[in-house]
């Protein structure tokens, strides 16, 4: 939620330099709020380091671009930072990973997939974040347009983890912890 507040407020917490997601970050709003809050503002600090559990090679660049407050051209698009792409890897029984890395487009997670067992534990789904549009919008047409569209995929989101989980089980938090990632 915090993302949200600052992608729609950049100016709320005007000395806020620093950011820990702790286990997760939905890289989307990570990014749009880094353009929203870093790119040409004089009224409020840059944030200059964030706390997050993986950064994936290819999001490296840009995102350390975003927090010196340079923009890429080349940078990520929406659609490939959204959770369409942990969707596909999360919901496939034969990638091997835990939820947590596979959210994390973290590699080399041992967790396995298997046939649900009659006698395996309900465990709560960690969700993407969904808002309610009326909150925020028509404030930044360029991300209300964004929004509606991310609205969509966190319901695709759902009821394809919700398909999945009735089949599978797949280990929600990581056996192989790896310490938090921190870039700048």
């Amino acid at each position: 939620m915090l993302c949200v507040q600052l992608i729609y407020r950049p100016e709320m917490c005007p000395s806020l330099r620093e950011i820990d997601f702790g286990n997760y970050v939905e890289w989307d709003l990570l990014f749009i709020m880094l353009r929203q809050r870093n790119l040409g503002r004089k009224d409020v600090s840059r944030i200059e380091k964030v706390s997050v559990p993986f950064v994936p090679f290819e999001l490296h660049p840009a995102l350390l671009d975003l927090l010196l407050g340079r923009e890429r051209q080349d940078g990520p698009s929406n659609m490939v930072l959204s959770l369409e792409e942990t969707r596909e890897l999360i919901c496939d029984p034969s990638i091997p990973g835990c939820v947590e890395c596979l959210r994390n487009m973290r590699p080399g997670c041992g967790g396995v997939a298997r046939p649900r067992q009659p006698d395996d534990p309900e465990e709560g789904l960690l969700h993407p974040f969904d808002m309610k549009l009326d909150n925020f919008f028509g404030r930044i047409p360029s991300v209300d347009a964004w929004m509606v569209e991310r609205r969509r995929l966190v319901g695709k989101w759902k009821a394809s983890f919700k398909t999945f989980q009735s089949r599978y089980h797949r280990p929600t938090l990581c056996l192989f912890r790896v310490p938090e990632y921190i870039l700048l």
